[in-house]
């Protein structure tokens, strides 16, 4: 007879499942060879020791095959003659080294492997540190190095600079007709990727110079400058100046004609009575200017009954000559409107849209601006606040100037980007929320009464 204990002890052995112990392995694991085989073996000390690679240059230049070939200590010397530190202008640094290595040539070498080798050899101080801190092998073709040591010495805040001292140029009250032309002509060498067309440098130049010189220019084109085509109106500054060179400023004290000749040497006389000619050469021709426009206004003339001609101004379509135009004119509108884009700033209580919307107002009203896609969206960029740039950054997945200007462009009229900052409702946006409230209305009731 069972007793109670041992059924339930029996129902316990019934329904615990037996436990198998499946086969272990106690042996050690295995250890894997390679693992062995790259163990360091080296003492503390050699460990702390400066490693023996690395050290391989930024440049790559490709292999050079040609026999007999070899840099001359002539041509590093010439070469090293005019190093570029960082504090000078990089384009005519480069403008420097293609002259020199460009009287070097060797058929089976080609130029840009020569440029690569010998373009170390012209940096010095800062610029020479920073060639030494770019990575490794990480300039492979001589566009590689330019564009990096363009970007690295000339920003993109260095070309917003020049352009806006190329479009806000004036000739300074005791500057000569030469030295404005000079130092204009500097400004574009300084930034050869400034945008400017032929026609805005010339008409800039023209409007930036005092009326004595604007009248001069215009004598010499025969009426007005402006009528004369681009590369006629260049002919004629470059004429102008090589003439004026000698000219006296209008401030300071002009050669006197009692002054004895005999203490200077024959060439400085020779220059003084150039000066004095130019110099009365100038005044003949704006006192005759003067007079033949005294005479024009007491002649009273009969008008004939031949029908005027309308003109129509090439420049806004107005029935007015394209010289009377107010746009073409310096000191006047079109001036103004350039100064206004040019020094355009988003206002701090202003949204991105308003931003926009107010800048293509300027462009609209100023169609002849004469600045590139490029120039506009670079000034609008630099403009915006700085959580409105950090928008477009993120808008353009990364830096917005890295765009192509068509891809800048539409990123900004893309309806995706919305403002960060200073949003408010437009009549716009209210009629929208408006909208979309009458049409939820009837479907919240049909849902209310389902529910019901």
């Amino acid at each position: 007879m069972r007793t109670r204990s041992q059924s339930r002890r029996r129902r316990q052995q019934q329904q615990t499942p037996p436990f198998v112990v499946e086969n272990f392995d106690l042996e050690e694991p295995i250890v894997d060879q390679n693992i062995v085989a790259m163990a360091d073996n080296r003492t503390m000390a050699q460990m702390l020791q400066a490693p023996i690679e690395g050290y391989e240059d930024a440049i790559v230049v490709p292999p050079i095959n040609a026999n007999n070939f070899e840099l001359k200590q002539p041509l590093i010397n010439l070469v090293q003659s005019n190093k570029f530190t960082g504090r000078q202008d990089p384009h005519n640094h480069l403008r420097f080294f293609n002259k020199v290595t460009s009287t070097f040539r060797h058929p089976e070498v080609p130029n840009t492997s020569i440029k690569l080798l010998l373009f170390p050899f012209s940096l010095d101080g800062e610029a020479r540190d920073w060639l030494d801190k770019e990575p490794p092998r990480s300039i492979l073709t001589w566009d590689d190095l330019v564009a990096k040591f363009i970007n690295q010495f000339f920003p993109p805040s260095k070309t917003t600079y020049y352009r806006n001292e190329i479009i806000t140029f004036f000739q300074k009250p005791n500057e000569t007709f030469n030295e404005a032309w000079e130092r204009f002509k500097g400004l574009l060498r300084q930034c050869p990727h400034h945008g400017f067309s032929e026609l805005h440098q010339l008409d800039t130049f023209y409007n930036s110079l005092n009326s004595n010189d604007q009248d001069a220019l215009d004598s010499a084109a025969g009426g007005n400058f402006l009528d004369k085509m681009p590369q006629e109106g260049l002919a004629i500054i470059e004429s102008k100046s090589k003439v004026r060179y000698s000219r006296s400023r209008a401030n300071d004290s002009r050669v006197s004609t009692d002054a004895p000749l005999s203490n200077s040497s024959p060439s400085n006389n020779s220059f003084d009575i150039q000066q004095l000619a130019a110099s009365l050469e100038d005044k003949m021709t704006i006192k005759m200017k003067q007079m033949m426009n005294e005479m024009k206004a007491l002649v009273v003339t009969t008008p004939a009954p031949i029908k005027a001609v309308e003109e129509v101004c090439v420049t806004c379509g107005s029935n007015h000559n394209f010289n009377h135009c107010p746009l073409t004119r310096g000191g006047n509108d079109l001036t103004y409107l350039r100064n206004k884009i040019t020094n355009f700033f988003q206002e701090p209580d202003e949204t991105f849209n308003e931003a926009w919307e107010c800048f293509k107002g300027l462009i609209r009203q100023c169609p002849y601006h004469g600045f590139s896609e490029l120039h506009q969206l670079d000034t609008f960029y630099n403009s915006l606040n700085s959580n409105d740039q950090n928008a477009l950054d993120s808008a353009a997945g990364g830096n917005f100037l890295d765009k192509m200007p068509r891809d800048g462009l539409a990123i900004i009229e893309s309806n995706t980007y919305q403002p960060t900052i200073n949003h408010r409702f437009t009549l716009t946006n209210l009629q929208q929320i408006v909208f979309l409230k009458t049409d939820l209305k009837p479907m919240q009731e049909a849902n209310d009464a389902s529910i019901k």
